[in-house]
Parts: C-alpha cells; sequence; structure tokens
C-alpha cells in the first residue's frame, strides 16, 4: 500500500509573523515538495479535526477553554508572552493538526496504510 500524506491546505490559515518557524511559506514549500514526482507514491489522507472531546484525554477541559477565549478575531497575540503565536484561525488548525495525527494512529492501527 502507499503510504499516506496527512496534511491540509487549511494548515496555511495559522498566521504568524515573518521569520516564526511556524509560518505559511514553510507548509506551501512542504505541500510542493510533496507534489514531485520523486513523491508520486504518496497518496492524500482525509483528516477531520480532533474533537474537543478527544483533546481532553490528554489536556484539561479548563486549559482548552482558556485557550478558545483567547484566540483573537484578529491580528495575531502571543500566548503567555513566549514565541506561541495565536491568530484568528490558530484553534480550528490546532483542531485540524490534531485530528490529522489521530487519523494517521488510526489508519496503522487499522491496517490502512501500511508501509
Amino acid at each position: 500500500m502507499k503510504p499516506f500524506l496527512y496534511t491540509d491546505n487549511q494548515f496555511k490559515n495559522h498566521v504568524t509573523p515573518d521569520g516564526h518557524p511556524e509560518c505559511a511559506d514553510r507548509i506551501e514549500h512542504l505541500i510542493k515538495l510533496f507534489e514531485h514526482p520523486d513523491f508520486k507514491e504518496f497518496s492524500k489522507a482525509d483528516i477531520f479535526p480532533a474533537t474537543v472531546e478527544q483533546i481532553a484525554c490528554v489536556h484539561g477541559e479548563d486549559y482548552i477553554y482558556t485557550l478558545m477565549d483567547q484566540i483573537p478575531e484578529e491580528g495575531i497575540i502571543y500566548l503567555d508572552g513566549g514565541d506561541t503565536v495565536l491568530s484568528p484561525a490558530s484553534f480550528d488548525i490546532a483542531l485540524l493538526a490534531a485530528g490529522a495525527a489521530i487519523q494517521a494512529i488510526n489508519d496503522i492501527y487499522d491496517d490502512t496504510n501500511k508501509s
């Protein structure tokens, strides 16, 4: 079976400032890279956002709802004064990324993606 690629163009919607390592350019570069003929054997997996209930298996609900409350309506903010950036789509993108990881594990467990 072909290997799967777990990604989505929506990941580019997590906005960060210029020079930040989590920039949309990195995602665009990787998507283009995997379009190269050397990676033709990769199939794109269907991914879906994780649910808050799934995230609550590893993070406390208070933490999850605190993060949700901090998502800005526009622009960006820095979480806890560090280098973690939140933009309006960040929470949805985080759920999608977690869902991709869950789907990859489920595919391996279900023997869908044997490689």
